[in-house]
């Protein structure tokens, strides 16, 4: 029944898709600030009821280390679709997502990734990934977050929900560049909303754990270099700690 009512949401926000992009297009041209929060809006509701849809019972924690006023990077552990669906509704302020380029040419749905700056990434094509990257790292720059899954691709593991693979280090350049704050985020059990026995989706109780921030140019020397492992070491803990039952 679930994944019925989840189809038949995903068709309604098919078919009212097309007036809002026409309105976000209007707006824009009076304000790019206010149609950014618009889109922003309406991609954060329609991720908040997607959630309740699928029947997501979601713990979060750390929810005040998002900053409010200044941009910083979300990093992910990745396990699910669902880890964009639960963690976008508690964003403060318009984050794209940096997601795989299959994601953008999804109909409609890409569109409104688009409008929400999210970008999509080629990770077979050298110099268009270091293209999407550089085009994320103005985004930062102009006080856009975002938000990336270091891992690469959606960690398959269903033995463990804490395994993590390596961190690419070249994507915290999103963070290093513009110097802003990284928020690592821990997910955890999303993969049991729909990957673990698709095509259906089955109620879950997901953790999600914003983390303190990381400041760039407050790490030594060493750890900077290595700042992706130093995240991802971040993550394994809160994850361990999950499946410990002490969080």
């Amino acid at each position: 029944m679930r994944t019925v009512l989840f189809g038949l949401f995903a068709f309604f926000y098919c078919v009212i898709g097309p007036v809002l992009w026409l309105i976000t297009l209007i707006i824009k041209i009076f304000s790019r600030k206010t149609a950014d929060r618009f889109a922003f809006m309406f991609v954060k509701n329609a991720c908040r009821v997607a959630g309740k849809i699928a029947g997501a019972r979601v713990t979060v924690k750390g929810l005040g280390n998002i900053p409010e006023d200044k941009p910083c990077v979300f990093v992910l552990n990745h396990r699910s679709i669902f880890d964009i669906i639960l963690t976008y509704p508690y964003m403060k302020q318009p984050t794209g997502f940096i997601a795989k380029k299959e994601l953008g040419r999804i109909p409609f749905f890409s569109t409104w990734l688009y409008f929400a700056h999210c970008l999509f990434l080629d990770r077979k094509d050298i110099r268009k990934g270091l293209k999407t990257m550089q085009k994320g790292i103005e985004n930062v720059t102009n006080g856009i977050s975002m938000a990336i899954f270091p891992e690469g691709t959606r960690n398959k593991d269903q033995e463990s929900h804490t395994t993590i693979a390596e961190f690419h280090e070249a994507s915290f350049k999103l963070a290093t560049r513009p110097n802003v704050p990284i928020i690592p985020i821990a997910v955890y059990n999303t993969e049991n909303c729909f990957e673990n026995h698709r095509p259906w989706m089955r109620p879950a109780d997901v953790k999600i754990t914003f983390a303190d921030p990381i400041i760039p140019d407050e790490l030594d020397k060493e750890t900077r270099k290595f700042i992706g492992k130093y995240t991802r070491n971040v993550i394994q803990e809160i994850l361990y700690s999950y499946e410990a039952g002490n969080e």
